[in-house]
């Protein structure tokens, strides 16, 4: 493909492909540079960062290196940006290996096939959480996966810094897209709790239960969930069916109304959760895009290099500043329907 390039541009010669591998990875380590000296902070969310929400762990078994793949002692340009320095790695193994006990995931992943533990462990039951699924880091795997392919061929340096520039590219198109999509997401989540406090009510109605009934089957499910049986295996199927359609000291409704009242109400709570966590995470972000575009005002009325640059080299980094600086304000608009004024 590079040689084909290279006649299609009437250029002479072929293009070294190490050469034009470290050449990329050269110009992009400058454009990083580029991104701090603008206040850029790549790794850094602009809607959550310094108080997550919530933290989902996965791992990506496709980013495996061959034992033949190239060998080379040269220091990866990015080490230590996005993936963690192999000494920092160890020391944090063995801290895991001291302090914690091995358990085995197996056993947990058949139990949350019962309803019992989906109460107790899913995010859909879980104070606090909103629509947090827990499977975000999922959608970062399958984007680096795309380069999985190449990356096994790579030297550890080449693979690293491959990686690190496929995780920014990742986050760069989520903090341009964040805005729209946060705004998006309030809509979205505010049309779902109409329908879903539209459908308690009506069920409210077709029962004939009161906010005070439904309080009290809320309690009756989470005490259910805290029970454990020591039946026979050869009696698990029946004392399961037996629980799905009665509660010991209830009332005259089945187990199997009350976990579909418990359903609607949590569903409900998870959505006015969610609505709260998007206002405060719509707010954060316009903090976080108003405070760099004053950084990047200022930055762009220095008269001085602080770098040495030259007048033209000065000049073209305070375009880079005001560009910068109007690609915050685009953003902006995305939060009030084309107003970029905070209402």
């Amino acid at each position: 493909m590079l040689d084909q390039r290279t006649l299609r541009f009437g250029r002479t010669g072929k293009i070294s492909t190490d050469s034009f591998i470290k050449s990329f990875f050269e110009w992009e380590a400058v454009r990083y540079e580029v991104d701090i000296m603008c206040k850029e902070e790549p790794f850094t969310c602009p809607g959550c960062s310094p108080d997550m929400l919530a933290v989902s762990v996965d791992g990506n078994r496709k980013h495996y290196r061959f034992k033949n793949a190239a060998r080379s002692e040269e220091q990866a340009i990015f080490d230590g940006v996005f993936i963690a320095r192999d000494e920092d790695v160890s020391r944090f193994v063995d801290y895991i290996h001291t302090t914690t006990k091995h358990v085995s995931g197996r056993v947990f992943h058949a139990k949350a096939h019962d309803f019992k533990c989906e109460v107790k462990w899913s995010g859909a039951y879980q104070e606090g959480t909103g629509l947090t699924l827990g499977e975000e880091v999922e959608q970062v795997n399958a984007f680096l996966s795309r380069i999985a392919v190449t990356t096994k061929h790579m030297s550890k340096a080449g693979r690293t810094d491959m990686l690190t520039l496929m995780a920014m590219r990742w986050n760069q198109q989520k903090v341009s897209n964040l805005a729209t999509s946060l705004s998006r997401r309030y809509l979205k989540t505010t049309k779902a709790l109409e329908k879903q406090l539209q459908n308690l009510e009506s069920m409210k109605a077709e029962l004939a239960v009161t906010e005070k009934q439904l309080e009290d089957w809320i309690r009756d499910v989470n005490e259910w969930t805290e029970t454990t049986t020591n039946n026979p295996r050869d009696a698990a199927a029946l004392a399961s069916k037996i629980e799905m359609l009665t509660l010991p000291n209830s009332d005259s409704f089945d187990l199997r109304t009350k976990r579909r009242a418990f359903d609607l109400v949590m569903a409900v709570k998870r959505l006015q959760e969610e609505k709260k966590i998007l206002v405060i995470e719509m707010n954060h972000h316009w903090k976080v895009l108003s405070t760099h575009s004053d950084s990047l005002k200022e930055l762009s009325c220095l008269q001085n290099s602080p770098l040495g640059l030259s007048e033209d080299g000065m000049k073209g980094l305070q375009s880079m500043f005001r560009k910068k600086q109007h690609d915050i304000g685009e953003m902006k608009t995305h939060f009030f329907g084309g107003s970029s004024s905070r209402r």
